[in-house]
C-alpha cells in the first residue's frame, strides 16, 4: 500500500484507539507513521499526522486534553489552555512537530470561533516552519492565517 492511503487509515485507527481510551497505543502507531510518511505523501496528511502525534505526546495518557477532544467536548476554555501550554513549550529541536501541533489548535480555535487566539497560532506556526526551514508550511500556515484575518473584516 502506498504511504498516503496507509498512513491515511493509520490515522484514522490511533484516532480510535485515543478516542476508546488506549492513548499509549495511539501514540506508538502515530509516531510510527510519522517516522514513515513525509511531506510527499500529501502535506494536509502529514500536518494531521504530525499535529495529533505531538498532541498525544503532549498530553500523554489524558485523551481528553488533545485539542480535538476538547473541541468535541465542548469545553473551548481546556482547548485554549492547551493551545497555551503548547505555546509555552521550549523548542526542542523538532519545530515541526510543533509547529503542526499549534496548527490543529489553530483550527480548532477557529472553529471554537477564537479568531485572534487562531490567528496568534497561525504566526507561531508559520514561525516555526520557517526556522525548521520548511518553507513550503510555513506559506500555507500564512495562507491560513491570512484567511483567518479575512475573516474578521
Amino acid at each position: 500500500m502506498l504511504p498516503g492511503p496507509r498512513a491515511s487509515v493509520d490515522l484514522h485507527r490511533a484516532l480510535d484507539l485515543r478516542d476508546r481510551g488506549e492513548p499509549e497505543r495511539a501514540t506508538a502507531l502515530l509516531g510510527e507513521c510519522a517516522r514513515r510518511v513525509t511531506p510527499a505523501a500529501g502535506f494536509p496528511l502529514w500536518e494531521k499526522i504530525n499535529g495529533h502525534y505531538a498532541l498525544l505526546l503532549l498530553r500523554r495518557g489524558e485523551t481528553a486534553a488533545a485539542a480535538a477532544g476538547a473541541e468535541a467536548a465542548g469545553d473551548p476554555a481546556r482547548l485554549f489552555a492547551l493551545g497555551e501550554e503548547l505555546a509555552a513549550l521550549p523548542d526542542t529541536g523538532r519545530s515541526h512537530e510543533k509547529a503542526a501541533a499549534l496548527g490543529e489548535i489553530a483550527a480548532a480555535c477557529a472553529r471554537a470561533g477564537d479568531r485572534e487566539r487562531a490567528a496568534g497560532y497561525c504566526r507561531a506556526s508559520a514561525e516555526l516552519f520557517r526556522r525548521a526551514q520548511a518553507y513550503r508550511h510555513a506559506e500555507r500556515a500564512r495562507e491560513r492565517l491570512t484567511e483567518l484575518l479575512e475573516m474578521r473584516d
